[in-house]
């Protein structure tokens, strides 16, 4: 191999390494965005729509803001995967900031039913409370930041039902 080819090879290797040490110190104190839900809607009996309507808050603990461009999601209760999304549809969010927005989500009818089984069953087993789970996959679109995924447990009582 010539010299002047060694010393080219060398170069882009170097160049290469410095480049990729670089982007793992972009997001050093990156934190995941934290993800509540604070409603969910029935759709209403005469609308043409007929997904149902999840409300979430989006927190960001970070000091940049997040160009979210799209989410996909599924709501989990009592082990159940009950109901599923996805939408771009989503808020700047700011630095330090929250929003709150509906996103469309599909049940599974068959899901559904099984989860209606379980609840018919629940006053048998003495259970007082539903746990649900929500799955969030973030895109932020940045080619230095893979999709982040988020995650929220919680109960549903089951005394108001």
């Amino acid at each position: 191999m010539p010299l002047c080819s060694r010393y080219r090879y060398l170069l882009c290797t170097l160049l290469m390494s410095a480049l990729l040490s670089g982007c793992t110190t972009l997001t050093p104190n990156f934190e995941k965005p934290k993800v509540h839900v604070i409603s969910i809607k029935a759709p209403s009996p005469g609308s043409v729509d007929k997904l149902f309507r999840v409300g979430l808050r989006v927190s960001n603990p970070n000091n940049v803001a997040l160009d979210i461009k799209g989410m996909s999601y599924e709501l989990s209760v009592d082990g159940i995967a009950l109901a599923s999304g996805v939408t771009a549809d989503i808020p700047l969010l700011g630095a330090y900031s929250e929003a709150s927005f509906e996103v469309p989500v599909n049940l599974s009818v068959l899901n559904g039913l099984r989860l209606f089984k379980r609840l018919l069953e629940s006053p048998k087993e003495g259970k007082k409370a539903l746990p649900y789970e929500l799955e969030a996959r973030i895109d932020v679109g940045g080619g230095w930041l893979p999709k982040i995924s988020v995650s929220e447990r919680g109960v549903i009582p089951l005394n108001g039902i």
